[in-house]
């Protein structure tokens, strides 16, 4: 099991309904390498 690195982590809150993984990965490439992205959606309302 791989251990998480939350310094070199960053957390959005907030997002559209309609963000997806893709989007947010060209948003913040520009900045930087970026190795993972996640985007939670809540199992009862679809949101994210």
């Amino acid at each position: 099991m791989r251990c998480r690195n939350d310094e070199n982590s960053v957390w959005v809150t907030k997002l559209s309904k309609d963000t997806r993984e893709p989007d947010l990965h060209k948003l913040f490439r520009p900045f930087g390498v970026v190795s993972r992205v996640y985007v939670a959606i809540d199992q009862n309302t679809g949101m994210n």
